[in-house]
């Protein structure tokens, strides 16, 4: 295991230790009618990731796009909030990582982006894509963010 996944997957033991939430989020990057994905091997996420100690949920958005993407936030308004379990495990020890995922729909001013992400956290097959709601489907993205997508107003 990695250092950013052997780090990642401390804090989630320690939160599931305290009986708390790990707060994630969510970004669903949108041009017309196009949303901004990653895209590694077939499987499709939104950019998005951990809120950090002492870190707002719209901060913690503001950095990721940045993180992953390169790209610089022009428009964002909150959307809603989503409470799930994960199967995770640190040095052998399974346990349920609970979760609550806040979505943020986001515009961005650039179009210089690229995959950053920190050291090791992504695989080098990964790539941005610029994807309509059907291809979104094609791809299987998640059914809760695909249901978020599928009921914005444009």
């Amino acid at each position: 295991m990695n250092q950013y996944y052997y780090k990642k997957s401390k804090f989630y033991y320690e939160t599931f230790l305290q009986n708390k939430y790990v707060k994630k989020v969510c970004a669903i990057i949108r041009d017309k009618n196009k949303f901004l994905v990653l895209i590694n091997n077939n499987k499709v996420n939104n950019v998005g990731g951990t809120v950090e100690n002492n870190e707002s949920t719209k901060e913690a958005i503001i950095r990721e796009v940045f993180e992953e993407t390169n790209g610089l936030i022009e428009k964002i308004r909150y959307l809603t909030k989503s409470y799930y379990s994960v199967e995770w495990e640190f040095e052998n020890k399974k346990f349920l990582s609970k979760r609550v995922e806040y979505f943020y729909l986001c515009e961005l001013k650039n179009t210089n982006l690229k995959i950053k992400g920190l050291k090791n956290e992504f695989s080098k097959n990964i790539n941005l894509k610029w994807c309509t709601i059907e291809e979104l489907e094609y791809f299987n993205l998640n059914s809760t963010e695909l249901n978020i997508i599928k009921n914005l107003k444009f």
